[in-house]
């Protein structure tokens, strides 16, 4: 498959072999990230169905999940993905089902994954169908808590939770899971993402947003003023208008104490 060229899955699984056999042994043959581990043939359908979609694709490189090393303070995973299949680190990643965690750590076949479970994990989600921003806030559980909620009273349990995009590090729109009610009464997220069997997982290929070098060209808003018609301006009072003197015109004068009149003695 290789050496022809093809970039179709190859799905690797059942008794034959191991999920770290295929990581370390048949997985570096492949450069296209073809080679995928499969427990068993029930979940075949699904994954050749998300790896051959045409939309998803080109988005994405799999990778087979090696260890797992989840410890009481720090819950992550490794992958054998790394910098020769164009592994970035932040980028966000997945199964078939949601999202489960980010990018911390590459190297040059393998990667690592911190989990959304991870107490150092803090991500901008939207809850649907209210449309209410908040922070998803990893705490060494299960059920991560949700935080900074603008109107919690908009929130019910069962809201879909999807990542929102602001910060420009997830891609927006992805799946995260599902509002819980805690048994400590704070407002939680249900992963939509199965934690349990966490074999293969997609790394998104996520793109930093345009810089805009030249704002100054930038179409601005208009000022707010008033809103409706303008009144005209009021009229304003004009000095008035004094008419020129004809050209042969003398200016009269108005007589005074020292100036004599006719007929009178000075």
């Amino acid at each position: 498959m290789e050496r022809e060229g093809f970039d179709i899955p190859l799905l690797i699984g059942g008794a034959t072999t191991s999920r770290v056999h295929t990581a370390v042994k048949i997985h570096p043959r492949y450069n296209r990230g073809q080679a995928v581990y499969v427990t068993d043939a029930s979940r075949a359908v699904g994954v050749v169905s998300n790896l051959l979609s045409s939309e998803a694709k080109p988005a994405y490189v799999s990778g087979v999940v090696m260890t797992d090393s989840g410890t009481a303070f720090r819950q992550s995973v490794l992958l054998n993905v790394g910098t020769r299949d164009g592994i970035v680190d932040g980028w966000a990643t997945m199964d078939g089902l949601g999202l489960v965690g980010r990018i911390s750590g590459v190297g040059q076949a393998t990667s690592r994954v911190i989990l959304l479970t991870d107490p150092s994990s803090r991500i901008p989600v939207t809850i649907q169908p209210s449309g209410q921003h908040a922070l998803l806030t990893g705490d060494n559980t299960a059920l991560p808590f949700l935080d900074f909620i603008e109107r919690p009273d908009d929130v019910r349990p069962g809201d879909r939770v999807v990542s929102s995009g602001d910060g420009g590090v997830f891609p927006p729109g992805v799946l995260v899971g599902q509002v819980a009610q805690g048994t400590d009464g704070r407002l939680r997220l249900r992963m939509a993402a199965d934690y349990g069997r966490l074999e293969f997982l997609r790394v998104l290929r996520s793109h930093r947003a345009e810089q805009l070098e030249d704002g100054g060209a930038l179409i601005l808003p208009p000022e707010p003023g008033l809103i409706g018609p303008q009144m005209p301006p009021a009229p304003t009072a004009r000095p008035a208008a004094i008419s020129p003197l004809p050209d042969d015109a003398t200016p009269a004068t108005t007589p005074t104490a020292s100036t004599a009149l006719p007929g009178t003695a000075q």
